[in-house]
């Protein structure tokens, strides 16, 4: 099967699916903005060709050929995170088309500039143009049908994976120590100024504990301001972002991890956590109720409210056992429900679906 991929070929998501796709032996192109060397994957910048002789037409006329020739030479053309890449129902006829939208392609992040009404109408045009849209989780699917009216039936529910083989607690750790891990970046919608503001409550409900904050992003210093003004910046490691592959060997010292996102699609990092045996103190918001199992894996709680985020994070810290035992019933459901074999597999019957039914379609 031939696969191109039209997206960010920086992003980590777009970057496991590619060379995943090619471990399994598909012909995987991935065509972007930002090319990036990717093992197995042939990388092309989407460029639209210049007037010349093999072109020689206006502008949006070369636009549409050069779609229209990336729709032929594949059997499946995904679009992940809806950019307007220019896709017209007369292009999206040329092949198969399945798009896999982004949470803040739905619902754009708090405190950012809502989209004008001409991208919004584009996203949802393309959404509707597609065979067939991917999407993370249920609550997450809800929310894209109801954005632009989409027929429930051109969903298909394929959740990002864990490798677990790379996830793992490593036997020759010692015991954690009381750490509070964050990693989830530094922006409103993160939810991190909440984190931060019930330090000290956290602070004296369990004095040895300390925080690794790992990440960047607009209101970074602001926060380090916040945490010197309240008098905590001697708990507080801070972290710029970290290669992936690294990122277990970090999380395999923390005891609990902390996700006080305002909004989320779906949330691989607590998924992530949990493969590590780490217990997640999350809000109650999007994804984050089916990826953090309330009771089971980690607790959730109301977004944006420090008070509770405390409350939920000392009483993990206060009994260990507890959060030790919620690690281990998050590991389970990894392995059960996320494991990114499994994921690959339902993302490749997936494209097998769409592509017979786009073809059955054609035919008829």
């Amino acid at each position: 099967m031939k696969v191109c991929i039209l997206g960010d070929a920086r992003s980590i998501h777009v970057r496991r699916i590619a060379c995943g796709l090619a471990q399994r032996r598909l012909e995987v192109t991935v065509v972007t903005h930002h090319p990036v060397p990717l093992d197995g994957v042939s990388v092309h910048k989407f460029q639209v060709p210049r007037l010349g002789f093999q072109y020689p037409m206006r502008w949006p006329r070369r636009h549409e050929l050069y779609l229209k020739r990336l729709m032929r030479a594949h059997d499946i053309v995904q679009v992940h995170f809806l950019h307007d890449w220019g896709f017209t129902a007369e292009v999206a006829t040329e092949g198969c088309l399945t798009v896999t939208p982004w949470g803040s392609d739905i619902r754009p992040p708090a405190g950012s500039p809502p989209p004008t009404e001409e991208l919004v109408r584009k996203r949802a045009a393309l959404l509707r143009m597609a065979n067939c849209i991917i999407a993370t989780c249920r609550p997450f699917a809800e929310q894209i049908i109801a954005s632009a009216g989409i027929d429930r039936d051109k969903i298909r529910i394929v959740p990002k994976g864990v490798d677990t083989s790379k996830f793992a607690t490593s036997p020759t750790q010692p015991r954690r120590q009381p750490i509070v891990g964050y990693f989830k970046g530094f922006r409103e919608v993160n939810g991190i100024q909440h984190l931060i503001e019930a330090i000290p409550s956290i602070r004296r409900g369990c004095p040895p504990v300390k925080f690794q904050f790992i990440g960047d992003g607009p209101i970074l210093e602001r926060c380090k301001g916040r945490v010197k003004e309240l008098g905590v910046d001697d708990i507080v490691n801070w972290l710029p972002p970290q290669p992936h592959d690294e990122m277990p060997a970090l999380m395999d010292r923390w005891s609990v991890v902390a996700i006080p996102s305002l909004e989320e699609a779906f949330c691989i990092g607590a998924l992530e956590s949990s493969a590590m045996e780490l217990p997640v103190v999350a809000s109650n918001v999007g994804g984050l109720v089916e990826t953090v199992r309330d009771g089971l894996t980690g607790i959730l709680v109301p977004p944006g409210d420090p008070w509770h985020l405390s409350g939920g994070l000392v009483e993990l810290l206060e009994d260990p056992e507890r959060g030790r035992c919620m690690g281990r019933a998050g590991r389970r459901v990894v392995q059960e429900e996320y494991e990114w074999s499994d994921s690959l597999d339902s993302l490749i019957e997936t494209y097998q679906e769409t592509l017979d039914a786009t073809t059955s379609a054609v035919a008829g």
